[in-house]
């Protein structure tokens, strides 16, 4: 799982292109639909079988992130 808010999402798209079989969740928010960047990237990956991705304006609460932690046990970097 990862999350990123506005620009702080570029250093994870090398992240997830680099790991095109790791099941990956990503959230990631702005402050404007401007400032979402890269939108088309995750259009894209969210047509493998093993990424999701939640991109909305404004921040997600607790409860949008917190049932996702126990789906994701094991960190790998």
């Amino acid at each position: 799982m990862l999350i990123a808010g506005g620009i702080g999402v570029v250093p994870l798209l090398s992240v997830i292109d680099g790991s095109p079989d790791l099941p990956t969740k990503v959230f990631y928010n702005a402050h404007t639909k401007e400032s979402l960047i890269y939108e088309e990237k995750f259009y894209y990956w969210n047509s493998r079988d093993n990424f999701q991705s939640h991109c909305q304006v404004g921040r997600f609460k607790d409860e949008e992130i917190f049932p996702c932690l126990k789906t994701f046990p094991v960190s790998r970097f």
